[in-house]
């Protein structure tokens, strides 16, 4: 919510999200013509829109080998022990995730009952991503911080050369500006409907209902970026929440080891705000405090794991070990697929080291550059891991585009380029669904022709997250050299 003082956001638009979750829910129930409902059930729609592992249609491949080992052991159909879910290389799911989804396997019998059911809780899920959206975006761009106030002060003063070039767009200087009182053109966004915007433009793009809804594979994305979204709104809130925050985190990374990077923004949003409660840097302590719930989480949900399975290790090599060992080769938007099956086997334990390290590279560097800008760094990390993934979906670089609203005074500083390769994006995604059908379905293509569209959707997303970072930088950089303009003037100022 907003601080007292401040204008507040424009509500998100019931009517556009009422209609949005009647179109989730049209397509869960299969309410739609049978060609339409065919077309939806490609698989070339998938392998853009899901990872094949976080999916219920694995799930019940898990369920059907526990049911398997039950009757083969002799046990009727009560199911076996979870280990048994990961005899052979079939079932790559975390054990805590089939576990908490075996009942509705056991109580329900029909598997479009199933899917019904599901399918209405996904699209609840779905909403509750776009509402958490609403107050991150709440959170992070209405309450004021000491350093938004110092911010706004400083490019209130700022010279026009160092000032961001599309200020104006978000309505972040005012009217009349700089030495010479050039006139600024009005606001296209203001920032206080910066929140609505990442709420609706999440919730309403195509992306995102046919990833929830669409496919008929049913995609768990949306439980994982719902869990990703609460640890930070926890994070960001004007009395944090360490416990809930680290432990939605943990559930997160439990999942995908990768999240685990986001334990450095959400440290340093609860040390900011600590810092602007009691006047004192708490970073160290936050960071300490947030270390030692996550470790504590982190330990129960493994320990759990370890109480389903009888040998945990073997299990962990055939979950994190089979993702990050790039064992996945089905096509999907991401290039890993066709380099690893053009390379020598002699060269892949190499290959496999680096790739699964290069995301972790960057953590460093970035966290000492850009510490004082969280909500950058969020957006970051998360576009970084979404090209570095093994399995890329346009699901994640959909979520990952709406971060970056997080950081208005970034985007006023990004170039055309980055503009041009976000509206670009949606070319090479569709071409891929046709050069999918080429190859696998046809057998007119080859996957050259997929590769060309995986390698331009990267290299647009890689030159806006590039841009990003760089204008990240940019605008550090002007206000450190705004403030010592200040200094020095104040210093003048007091000799004379």
């Amino acid at each position: 919510m907003a601080a007292p003082g401040s204008t507040p956001a424009a509500a998100p638009g019931t009517l556009i999200l009422a209609i949005f979750t009647a179109i989730r829910l049209v397509l869960v129930l299969d309410l739609i013509p049978a060609a339409l409902s065919e077309s939806l059930a490609s698989p070339a729609l998938a392998s853009a829109l899901v990872n094949p592992l976080h999916t219920v249609h694995h799930l019940r491949e898990g369920n059907f080998l526990l049911e398997l080992a039950a009757s083969a052991a002799g046990e009727g159909n009560g199911g076996g022990t979870f280990d048994q879910a990961y005899e052979g290389m079939v079932f790559h799911l975390p054990p805590l995730v089939l576990f908490l989804f075996r009942p509705t396997f056991a109580l329900v019998a029909s598997k479009d009952v199933q899917d019904a059911i599901i399918g209405v809780v996904f699209a609840v899920v779905d909403l509750g991503v776009a509402l958490t959206l609403y107050d991150l975006a709440c959170s992070i761009l209405l309450d004021p911080t000491d350093a938004s106030r110092r911010e706004a002060s400083l490019e209130a003063i700022m010279e026009n050369r160092i000032r961001p070039m599309r200020a104006w767009v978000f309505g972040l200087v005012p009217r009349e500006a700089g030495p010479r009182k050039e006139y600024i053109p009005a606001p296209i966004v203001e920032v206080r409907d910066l929140p609505r915007l990442c709420c609706l433009l999440y919730y309403c793009n195509p992306v995102s209902v046919l990833a929830c809804c669409g496919t008929a594979v049913q995609s768990l994305h949306s439980l994982w970026y719902l869990a990703f979204l609460l640890s930070l709104r926890e994070a960001t809130k004007s009395a944090p929440n360490v416990p809930l925050a680290t432990f939605f985190l943990s559930v997160v990374s439990y999942v995908e080891l990768y999240p685990v990077v986001f334990l450095i923004p959400i440290a340093l949003f609860i040390g900011r705000t600590r810092k602007s409660c009691i006047g004192t840097s708490v970073f160290g302590q936050a960071g300490i405090e947030c270390l030692i719930w996550f470790a504590l989480w982190s330990g129960a949900l493994q320990a759990l794991s370890a109480l389903l399975v009888g040998d945990w290790i073997g299990v962990c090599s055939k979950t994190y070990g089979y993702v990050f060992g790039f064992s996945d080769l089905s096509p999907n938007m991401g290039m890993n697929w066709y380099f690893f099956i053009q390379m020598f086997d002699r060269f892949r334990r190499f290959y496999v080291v680096m790739l699964s390290l290069i995301p972790l590279v960057f953590v460093a560097p970035l966290t000492i550059r850009l510490r004082a800008y969280p909500a950058v760094l969020v957006a970051a990390f998360f576009l970084l891991g979404t090209l570095y993934k093994p399995v890329q979906t346009l699901h994640d670089a959909s979520i990952g585009i709406v971060l970056l609203l997080l950081a208005p005074r970034t985007l006023a500083r990004m170039g055309n380029a980055a503009l041009v390769c976000i509206c670009a994006i949606p070319v090479p995604a569709s071409l891929y669904l046709m050069d999918y059908w080429l190859w696998l379905s046809t057998g007119s293509g080859n996957a050259n022709y997929m590769f060309f569209q995986c390698l331009a959707y990267n290299a647009f997303l890689g030159i806006c997250t590039l841009d990003f970072l760089s204008s990240s930088v940019k605008r550090d950089k002007a206000l450190r050299l705004t403030e010592k303009v200040r200094e020095k003037a104040n210093a003048v100022a007091k000799a004379k």
